[in-house]
């Protein structure tokens, strides 16, 4: 099939790389797949990487002509079986691309919750071109069915996957990051990986931090990610750990690109979010076999 994975997000999240990982395993099955992003952002320059075909399109708000037609254009010329959406945003400039169409398959992967009442004509109109909505949890499938108006057998809950290839523990070499840290064998490392940001609970984070160092003074704490989304909360943090008096035992990491060999290295995961709707760093840490401490919150 000729299919389109579409999300103009500039975060970067898994929701932003969920659509990387399909794009790679359906090409693999022989699909011919392309990413449409907006410019410049973190998708786009990690399919770039992956060798997948990605196509640019400026999206600013809700409603974009210029961004409608341009699609419509390439659902035309590349004659697409199936748009995948995964950014609800998105709809609004995608949608009206397909007026009086019963061609391409349209789907809509849900992966945050909403707190907004979508069941008024303009959504009941958008979400009732869409075939099927996908939730990432069973938590998610329940609050789209409460805040739309679309029927309960077009909404389903498919659990987000993992490229095992990738998250697998034998294929990585502790000792590489060890070296590039300074630890030695005797060092224990109790590592967080995400977006730097209020509600993943970093703050949380770094005061068990100092409960622990209490106890297990040798004990190592990294903070991997950076304030994508939300600027200075990186320094905040920071300021944080200073104000603990734990700041030598506090390693910030910024963005990574190789997460399981930065997993590789961590004798214990920490999952702060207050309010996760899945997590995929969860399942990324227990596929490279590390043992999980993580709050009871969310999906």
């Amino acid at each position: 099939m000729n299919i389109l994975q579409i999300n103009s997000s500039f975060g970067w999240g898994g929701r932003e790389m969920y659509p990387l990982i399909l794009a790679k395993k359906l090409s693999q099955k022989g699909h011919k797949v392309r990413l449409i992003t907006n410019p410049e952002t973190h998708i786009e320059r990690k399919a770039i990487e992956l060798g997948l075909p990605v196509t640019t399109i400026r999206i600013k708000g809700y409603f974009n002509l210029q961004a409608t037609l341009l699609l419509k254009n390439i659902i035309r010329e590349e004659r697409i079986d199936v748009i995948h959406l995964h950014f609800s945003k998105d709809t609004w400039w995608v949608i009206p691309a397909l007026c009086f169409s019963p061609l391409p398959v349209v789907i809509l992967t849900k992966h945050v919750e909403s707190r907004v009442n979508k069941k008024d004509i303009p959504h009941r109109l958008i979400n009732g071109r869409l075939n099927k909505v996908i939730a990432v949890a069973e938590m998610i499938r329940r609050n789209f069915l409460k805040t739309t108006a679309l029927k309960t057998s077009k909404v389903i809950t498919i659990y987000c996957g993992l490229d095992l290839e990738m998250y697998h523990p034998k294929i990585y070499k502790e000792r590489n990051v060890s070296l590039e840290f300074g630890f030695d064998s005797a060092t224990k490392v109790v590592g967080i990986v995400g977006r730097l940001c209020p509600g993943k609970g970093q703050e949380d984070f770094l005061k068990a931090a100092k409960l622990i160092l209490k106890v297990s003074p040798k004990t190592v704490f990294m903070v991997v990610g950076d304030d994508i989304g939300a600027p200075g909360y990186r320094n905040y943090l920071k300021d944080l750990a200073q104000r603990l008096e734990i700041s030598e035992k506090i390693i910030f990491t910024g963005h990574r690109d190789n997460i399981p060999e930065m997993l590789s290295l961590f004798d214990v995961f920490a999952f702060t979010s207050h309010a996760e709707s899945f997590g995929l760093t969860l399942i990324e840490a227990m596929a490279m076999e590390k043992p999980v401490v993580a709050f009871d919150a969310g999906a």
